[in-house]
């Protein structure tokens, strides 16, 4: 026999608290309750199904992620800047593809977003069933295939590490 509700995700009537809490603008006992209370009602009598977004949040791996993110973020834009600055001829550039370890749909949409918010690098073309990227590269140096694979597998395994499931880092080894 199917269950006709389920008990409610405390994560989730939390967040419908504070929800509801900021649509009253003031904060008293009376709206936090209230809001407690209707949350859970929420919850119980409209049950959203269960879903798998496919991946896992690791808090460890979030920080090493959003670290390394900082750091690339940090660099590219110090390296933008200079070529701006610099005189002399532009950087080269160069369309590469690349293959990535993991075949979840999911950790390529991450990964190729981490790698768009770049400044320098754009992601022109993401293929999910291939796991094959392809990359606009600026300042691409004397072997932009072999620097560039070496860039977005340090990505992916960073982007693995943060939100990575189990099958997804046993793909990358």
């Amino acid at each position: 026999m199917r269950r006709l509700w389920r008990r409610p995700s405390g994560w989730q009537v939390l967040w419908l608290t504070v929800v509801w809490t900021a649509l009253w603008g003031h904060l008293s006992l009376g709206v936090v309750v209230s809001g407690a209370v209707v949350g859970t009602l929420v919850l119980v009598l409209l049950p959203l199904p269960s879903t798998s977004l496919g991946f896992r949040v690791h808090p460890v791996g979030l920080v090493a992620f959003l670290g390394g993110l900082l750091w690339d973020l940090a660099r590219s834009s110090l390296r933008i800047s200079w070529w701006a600055l610099r005189p002399g001829p532009p950087p080269d550039t160069a369309i590469v593809t690349v293959e990535l370890r993991s075949s979840s749909e999911t950790m390529l949409m991450l990964t190729t977003m981490a790698l768009s918010a770049q400044p320098g690098s754009l992601v022109v073309d993401a293929r999910p069933g291939t796991g094959r990227m392809t990359l606009h590269v600026l300042g691409a140096g004397d072997e932009p295939q072999a620097t560039a694979q070496r860039d977005v597998s340090r990505q992916e395994a960073l982007v693995v590490g943060a939100f990575g499931t189990r099958t997804d880092k046993e793909e990358l080894g």
